[in-house]
Formats: structure tokens, C-alpha cells, sequence
């Protein structure tokens, strides 16, 4: 009997333990990540502050344009938008007024 429970005690220290103590990190990085998206959703988007226009009117853009447009529709800074599927930034947007007088981020 005291061999059944010597096993049985091996057992839960070579599996329990770290079992647990890989639930309590995945708990502590999912509350980390919580905060973080939390943080981020207080970040306003440089391209949407008050003071700035969209680029569709910096632009002057004609209204067929302005349909045709994917960033006219979105919430996110034309330049993102036009991403390439790459990641890259078009290369139109290297060159464009609205692009070259955004604000750059500040690090906290």
C-alpha cells in the first residue's frame, strides 16, 4: 500500500505541479493581454483626430473616387487601409501629404 501511494505521490509532483503552474501562467498572460487591448482602445487614431482632415478632403478627392475608396469606409488611417497583403505601405502613400503630416505616435 505504501508503494501504491509513493506512486501516487510522484505522479501528482511530476504532472501536477506543472500543470498547475502552466494554468496559473496562461491565467496571469490572459489578464495581461486583457489589459493591454483595454489600453489600447483608450489610444485615439492619429488619423481621426478632430484637427485633421480625412485624407478623401485633403486630397480632393472627386466623389466616384471617394465611392471607390476602401479607406473612405473604415475607421483606421488611410494609409493602413492600403496596406499591401505583405504588410508594406503602398508605395502612392510614401508620397502623400496626408501620410507625411500625421502625428507619430508617442511612447509611454
Amino acid at each position: 500500500m505504501n508503494e501504491f501511494f509513493a506512486l501516487l505521490t510522484g505522479l501528482l509532483l511530476r504532472i501536477g505541479i506543472p500543470i498547475l503552474f502552466t494554468g496559473g501562467l496562461v491565467y496571469l498572460l490572459g489578464r495581461l493581454d486583457a489589459h493591454w487591448q483595454q489600453e489600447a482602445m483608450q489610444h485615439k487614431s492619429p488619423a481621426r483626430q478632430t484637427d485633421q482632415k480625412p485624407c478623401w478632403e485633403q486630397k480632393g478627392c472627386s466623389p466616384e473616387q471617394f465611392q471607390a475608396c476602401p479607406a473612405a469606409r473604415s475607421t483606421e488611417p488611410c494609409w493602413q487601409v492600403m496596406r499591401q497583403h505583405n504588410g508594406y505601405l503602398a508605395e502612392k502613400c510614401l508620397d502623400c501629404q496626408v501620410f507625411g503630416s500625421a502625428p507619430v505616435p508617442a511612447r509611454n
